[in-house]
């Protein structure tokens, strides 16, 4: 399964169309549509971002690489509820992501300099 086939596949099985994730998220809608259909390959770094920041649930290295379960379950399947929280544990939270976030962004530019060298031998 390509990465926009998981990324489809989870978008229906929470029930999101396409528009819903573009108001929810910001993420260009055309973009979206682009990635989903195949026309660009691989997912930009802003809809990475967006799938960290809106939907923490998601095991973005399933999205990405296959890898794992698609949703985090226990304590990594709640979305961040800043009341229920203190300071502290939110901080740890973000840094958590933001780490994830700089991770995937490494991972993509690897890849993205693979293609890139692949393309360039054909």
């Amino acid at each position: 399964m390509k990465v926009n086939e998981r990324l489809i596949l989870l978008l229906q099985t929470e029930g999101i169309k396409q528009t819903d994730f573009s108001k929810k998220t910001g993420y260009p809608r055309t973009n979206l549509n682009n990635f989903l259909n195949g026309v660009t390959k691989m997912p930009k770094v802003d809809l990475i971002e967006a799938i960290l920041i809106f939907f923490p649930h998601w095991n973005i290295r399933w999205i990405l690489l296959g890898e794992g379960e698609r949703f985090f379950v226990g304590n990594n399947a709640s979305l961040i509820d800043p009341d229920a929280l203190e300071k502290e544990e939110l901080e740890i939270k973000v840094a958590r992501l933001s780490e994830q976030l700089e991770n995937c962004k490494a991972h993509l530019k690897d890849k993205e300099m693979i293609i890139s060298l692949l393309t360039k031998e054909s």
